[in-house]
């Protein structure tokens, strides 16, 4: 009796055998690697339920019928890795070798642009701001033009 089965590690065997993709680790990355965040799949808090929880045969079942599908897995990524894996280290090289290409080069630019202290003002100003500056230009033309009037005037003997 202590060592029959649990109907919950029967139904759990059951579903290995019939869905075993819901036993992986679905979010390992494509470097195979899991991590706490990437280890987890549908039915991990079962599991280990039954593992602090369960008794030595439903320990031993849950453990045999996993390990048939983790190894499942790791045959997946290590023919992947035979496959593919110096393509994929290659291509992960060249992107980061580009990625640092860019940022010298956005350095650099920085180094020969040096951000100006007081940038043009008219393009960081608003429409009103831009209006009264226009309005002001237009003042100081006017008073510019009656100034040279006068002078000009005075010069040719005229009246103030």
């Amino acid at each position: 009796m202590a060592d029959e089965l649990h109907a919950v590690v029967r139904l759990l065997l059951k579903r290995m055998k019939s869905h075993p993709e819901e036993f992986t680790y679905v979010a390992s990355g494509a470097d195979g690697i899991r991590s706490p965040l990437r280890g987890i799949n549908r039915w991990d808090a079962y599991l280990q339920d039954i593992s602090e929880g369960g008794n030595e045969a439903e320990k031993a079942a849950i453990h045999k019928g996993l390990r048939e599908i983790r190894l499942g897995e790791i045959h997946e990524r290590v023919m992947d890795e035979l496959i593919n894996g110096e393509q994929r280290r290659a291509d992960e090289r060249r992107a980061f070798e580009e990625e640092q290409k860019r940022y010298n080069t956005l350095k650099q630019q920085k180094a020969l642009h040096p951000p100006q202290q007081y940038q043009n003002t008219l393009s960081n100003i608003s429409g009103a701001q831009l209006a009264v500056a226009e309005q002001d230009m237009f003042i100081s033309k006017n008073q510019y033009e009656q100034n040279l009037y006068e002078q000009l005037k005075q010069a040719l003997g005229g009246s103030k």
